[in-house]
């Protein structure tokens, strides 16, 4: 929300008040610095997110625009320009004829009056001469202006539309409220510099959207003082002595004169309870005076007519949501009524709306004319020529409202207000405001006043403890404060002498205080967070608790791993495409969404994998040569809490290459050359992290094949499967089945892994520390020792492995396979594995006797545990 400093400190003569304790809040002045302002608002709960200054002061007497040449045209045709998205081909009747023009504007349509100018005349605000163009091979001949190119206003949104009583031809200065002398003397007056404040407004904080509401906050937060207002009802002086001029005749009484009435029928009333509507009549519409188009501009809205502007002052002022109607276009008397489906309504934007059933409208003999809280219809719109108008105020339900709104795709400041939830008790106080400045402005007579309903009841009175402030917001506030800032801002309190226990109305402005913590609140802003005492949290001992569970300590231990072993961490969603699902294991309907944000976003994701594959694809595309990618986050096998488990995947796809040799390595790389990830890659970094969360390679069982884990879309001959122990399942890796790669059109071999997370058991202490042992060095050489053993060829090689470690677990500290050969040379069904055996004694060097009995035993274990035999 916009406000600037003029209007926080403008004085209306109009005030809609319907606090009953009288308070003044619309004759309020604040001399404070925009700091200090922006500062207490944001304190307060409403952020200032920007804060601008507008206008500056004229040192020369700038020469008016020359608008002699400007006249009246109407748009006859609006079509889509054959070669830009952007621009219209406009046929445009002017005061020679029909011509056409090209037009960029959003606003620009078929039906309205626009301020044209012709070939030959010179735009005001940049000194372009037009003549006749060709934008994009097609003609152009003339400009439909908008207010910043005639230097009228820094508006640039849209051309101007015109009233539709002007006429085509006429000078354009007729309908803009301007003559050339005005002009002079107006460009030729002094600008003041204003503040804007961008205000953010929380969706409860409805009575932030009225300056009233804004000076009500700061007010009470002791800043600013009483302007010439005193109560409610002295009209007093005006913030601008213009319009000390204007007609000022009898203030409305609503008792006599010319009604429409106005009935709800049964089915409506819950969703507007109360509607009024206020008959003025032989009004004189015009443009709005000086004043009233400055204040409106300040905030960015346009000045369209007194009487709109009029709506649009009081709802901004007030935020008091009106409408109003050309009185003599409305067929019999108004009826408030539920839409039924297929009715159509014409809004004030010009477009054509089918209504949803339900939705709230105002209807006559001739049908739906206005949309109740949303937007009013064009065909009651007023105009130059209106004479009798009804001024409309009425209490919409807010849920209703917002779901019209949505399904019509209407965004409306009425609806903004509406669906938020206005004052219950302003719609008698604000048509009469309206009609007093209606009447001070255009003149006229007030009519008689029609009111069906009554005024919905929202709140109820709540009971406050006030001892209740320290003990939810720890901040001691003296008892006559804590009653002087509810009263401040509209609250009704009864406070008994030395009661526990008061009683408090919330004022009709403020639906959303419910309970007596929202009382605490209110207190709380305007005394000031700032004031609560810094006291530490009790301590029960010296050692801190551990804040982290292991599995978030896992978690963090395993990101950091993989960061510094050059992988990149993703992000990504925890859903896919139901078919990708599929493929890696998922895709179960009692895992699909009901409320999907995308239509490739329906599925909860078996592993991160699938997503972690489709960006690698994404970064591939665009040409990156070598890609390292993990994620740490869920997995979904079933909707129930044991069906999620957090997994840490990763992939590597490309070169392996350091940077400077990538490029001549890519070509090699991606069709799984030399020089490409392959699925030892994958093995390392997986095992990299068991052992990091303190399981020894040693200790682990590693089969070939991770596609017996149901893991069907790695490659059956080039994956793994780690488990501690036969039953629990650690991590799988591999390489990326070919079929699974085609499916995310990926061409590049991808090696992956899969880490459990919650499959780690948790570590069993037994009171024993958690510090890691002393390093144990050997001042001994190491050396080594070569076997090559033929076993059957369905041996797997790390079974081998662990019967050579096991032979002696003090003196061998590594066992590693160096060659596998299967040949001609050895019987069917076998195959020959050798390995290099690392021997580190500790004590004292082995001589060849205890080496010979060392290897001895190391070919006894492999014989008895794998049934193999020393190759001769």
């Amino acid at each position: 929300m916009k406000l600037s400093r003029s209007w926080l400190n403008h004085v209306t003569q109009w005030p809609v008040m319907t606090s009953p304790l009288g308070q003044n809040w619309h004759g309020l002045h604040f001399a404070e610095s925009d700091e200090v302002i922006a500062a207490t608002l944001t304190k307060l709960g409403f952020e200032v997110e920007a804060i601008e200054k507008s206008g500056q002061t004229a040192t020369a007497e700038p020469t008016p625009p020359d608008l002699s040449l400007f006249t009246v045209g109407e748009i006859i045709s609006a079509e889509q320009h054959p070669q830009a998205d952007r621009l219209r081909v406009c046929q445009v009747a002017t005061l020679v004829g029909t011509l056409q023009v090209v037009c960029g504007a959003p606003n620009a349509r078929a039906g309205i009056k626009i301020a044209f100018a012709p070939v030959g005349s010179v735009i005001p605000r940049n000194g372009l001469k037009l003549k006749k163009s060709t934008i994009r091979g097609v003609e152009s001949n003339g400009m439909c202006c908008s207010a910043w190119e005639l230097n009228l206003s820094e508006d640039h949104e849209g051309i101007i539309e015109l009233f539709s009583e002007a006429k085509i031809g006429e000078p354009v200065t007729n309908y803009l409220k301007l003559s050339q002398a005005s002009d002079a003397a107006t460009l030729n007056q002094k600008t003041e510099t204003d503040t804007i404040f961008e205000i953010a407004i929380t969706p409860n904080r409805a009575d932030g959207l009225g300056v009233q509401g804004i000076r009500r906050e700061i007010f009470v937060n002791n800043l600013g003082k009483c302007g010439d207002l005193g109560k409610s009802g002295d009209l007093g002086k005006t913030s601008d002595p213009k319009s000390a001029s204007a007609p000022n005749t009898t203030k409305p009484s609503g008792e006599s004169g010319k009604k429409i009435a106005i009935t709800i029928t049964a089915d409506a009333r819950p969703y507007c309870p109360h509607f009024v509507g206020q008959m003025v009549e032989n009004v004189h519409n015009q443009a709005s005076p000086d004043w009233l188009v400055a204040l409106l501009a300040s905030v960015g809205h346009k000045s369209i007519s007194t009487l709109v502007d009029v709506t649009n002052y009081m709802m901004l002022e007030a935020n008091r949501p009106l409408h109003v109607f050309d009185a003599d276009k409305i067929r019999g008397n108004l009826v408030v009524r539920l839409a039924e489906s297929g009715e159509k309504l014409t809004a004030l934007n010009g477009k054509t709306y089918e209504l949803p059933a339900g939705a709230v409208v105002i209807a006559d003999e001739s049908g739906i004319i206005s949309l109740g809280g949303v937007m009013g219809g064009e065909s009651t719109a007023v105009s130059l020529a209106t004479k009798n108008v009804l001024i409309e105020a009425a209490w919409f339900d807010p849920a209703r409202v917002a779901a019209t709104g949505r399904a019509l795709a209407i965004i409306s400041d009425a609806r903004h207000r509406f669906e938020r939830g206005i004052d219950t008790d302003s719609a008698v106080p604000g048509v009469a405001a309206a009609a007093a400045m209606v009447l001070d402005l255009c003149g006229g007579t007030a009519g008689g006043r029609s009111e069906a309903g009554a005024p919905p009841i929202c709140r109820k009175a709540l009971t406050f403890r006030p001892s209740r402030v320290a003990a939810l917001g720890g901040i001691d506030v003296p008892l006559p404060h804590q009653q002087e800032i509810l009263a401040g801002l509209g609250f009704a309190v009864t406070a008994p002498p030395n009661a526990a226990s008061w009683q408090v109305m919330p004022p009709a402005w403020r639906l959303e205080c419910e309970g007596e913590a929202d009382l605490v609140e209110e207190i709380l802003r305007h005394y000031g967070l700032d004031a609560m005492a810094a006291v530490p949290l009790p301590r029960p001992s010296q050692i801190s608790p551990q804040i982290l569970s292991p599995a978030e300590t896992n978690r963090i231990k395993t990101r950091r791993l993989l960061a510094a072993r050059g992988l990149h961490e993703a992000v990504t969603w925890a859903f896919m495409d139901k078919e990708r699902a599929t493929l890696f294991g998922g895709g179960g309907d009692d895992l699909t969404l009901s409320n999907p944000i995308a239509a490739d976003l329906s599925q909860m994701r078996p592993t991160p994998l699938p997503n972690l594959l489709a960006a690698a694809a994404r970064q591939v595309a665009h040409g990156e040569v070598s890609v390292s990618l993990f994620e740490i986050g869920p997995g979904f096998h079933n909707p129930t809490p044991k069906g999620q488990q957090i997994i840490a995947a990763g992939i590597r796809l490309g070169a392996r290459q350091s940077l400077w040799r990538r490029e001549a390595a890519f070509m090699p790389a991606i069709t799984g050359g030399q020089g490409a990830f392959d699925v030892f890659d994958a093995k390392s970094d997986m095992l990299a992290v068991l052992e990091l969360l303190g399981f020894a390679a040693s200790s682990l069982q590693i089969s070939n094949d991770a596609t017996a884990a149901a893991a069907n879309y790695y490659h059956p001959g080039q994956s793994g499967l780690v488990k501690l122990g036969d039953k629990i399942v650690l991590a799988k890796f591999g390489m990326i089945h070919p079929s699974i790669l085609a499916e995310i059109d990926l061409a590049v071999p991808v090696a992956a892994f899969e880490i459990l997370l919650d499959a780690i058991p948790p570590a069993k202490n037994k009171g024993k520390s958690t510090a890691k042992p002393p390093l144990a060095l050997s001042a001994m050489q190491k050396f080594t020792r070569d076997f090559a053993f033929i076993v059957d060829d369905t041996v797997a090689a790390e079974r081998l492995l662990r019967a050579s470690r096991a032979a002696d677990k003090n003196l061998v500290e590594t066992a590693d396979i160096f060659d596998v050969y299967y040949g001609d040379k050895l019987p069917r069904g076998k195959k020959s594995l050798a390995i290099r055996v690392t021997i580190a004694p500790m004590d004292r060097a082995m001589n060849d006797a205890e080496i010979a009995d060392l290897e001895q035993k190391i070919i006894a274990a492999v014989g008895s545990d794998c049934g193999g035999e020393l190759r001769g």
